[in-house]
């Protein structure tokens, strides 16, 4: 169970939509799962994307990153089609299309840092 499920029954917060920006735990839990995730596949192995403003994060600095400092990680082998999908990000009609496959091809869903 990942550290965000367990921080949301430990707070009796049953809905993703019952959070904000103001409950700094659920940001603390993300970031463990993060780490664990940089511990388990390694720094060198994953990346990070950050949307508004577009950058790529080396998974060597993603371990306890800020809040709002990352919206994805994913596997370095899924790097290809996440550039094509980035190419699509220019496409301002295709936004949605694109947050869709990103989260289909994510390891992790940065929702909370």
């Amino acid at each position: 169970m990942s550290h965000v499920a367990k921080a949301m029954i430990e707070h009796g917060t049953n809905s993703i939509f019952d959070i904000s920006e103001h409950d700094q735990w659920i940001n603390d839990a993300q970031r463990e799962d993060i780490n664990e995730l940089l511990d388990k596949r390694g720094e060198k192995k994953v990346f990070g994307l950050k949307l508004n403003p577009l950058e790529v994060i080396p998974g060597s600095k993603l371990r306890n990153i800020c809040n709002f400092g990352v919206d994805y990680v994913f596997s370095n082998e899924d790097g290809e089609p996440i550039r094509v999908g980035l190419a699509m990000y220019e496409n301002k009609e295709n936004y949605g299309k694109l947050l869709d496959a990103l989260e289909k091809l994510a390891l992790e869903s940065c929702m909370w840092v």
